[in-house]
């Protein structure tokens, strides 16, 4: 198994050969290693969350009451284009009016 520094250099090193020997400028070669089944490292991956938005979402369809809880409220919308209070049916995102 190679770091990823080493990585790096193996596909640098490719990258230039290949240009040497053709006469031109290539794009660098990805070289993967298969993969071995009894390898006990685990692959990291970059993982990205955006939790600003993730919070935006959650609380799309709740209201939060005074004693620092939420309720679920309709998503529907009312005439003058606000969103409606009422409490939704069931497990649905929507009241009586807006099903």
């Amino acid at each position: 198994m190679q770091t990823k520094s080493q990585t790096k250099a193996y596909r640098e090193n490719v990258a230039r050969l290949l240009a040497k020997y053709n006469g031109a400028v290539l794009e660098p070669v990805i070289y993967t290693e298969p993969v071995k089944k009894n390898n006990t490292k685990k692959e990291e991956y970059s993982v990205e969350i955006d939790f600003d938005g993730a919070s935006r979402a959650w609380l799309a369809n709740k209201q939060k009451l005074s004693d620092a809880t939420y309720k679920y409220i309709c998503l529907g919308k009312t005439k003058t284009g606000d969103i409606c209070k009422r409490k939704p049916i069931g497990h649905t995102d929507y009241c009586a009016c807006h099903k």
